[in-house]
Formats: structure tokens, sequence, C-alpha cells
């Protein structure tokens, strides 16, 4: 039986983990102030 299932649940659990994280932080505001800061011309 190859692994490939179990690999591919925990790559999906991984992704999920890491996109709730960006959601999270973006809510706080933190992602958005470091791209006015890397793009003051955007603004």
């Amino acid at each position: 039986t190859p692994p490939s299932p179990l690999i591919l649940g925990s790559t999906c659990v991984i992704i999920v983990g890491l996109w709730l994280v960006y959601k999270a932080e973006l809510k706080q505001g933190y992602i958005v102030k470091a791209k006015k800061v890397n793009k003051p011309a955007v603004n």
C-alpha cells in the first residue's frame, strides 16, 4: 500500500494550518502593516 494518501492528508493539514495562521495575522493587521512599509507607493 503506497503512503501517498497519508502524505497528502498531512500536507493538506499543514497547508490549512498555515492558511489559518495567515488569516489570523491578516486580521490582526500585521501583514497589512508590513505591506505598507514595504510598498509605500501603493498607498
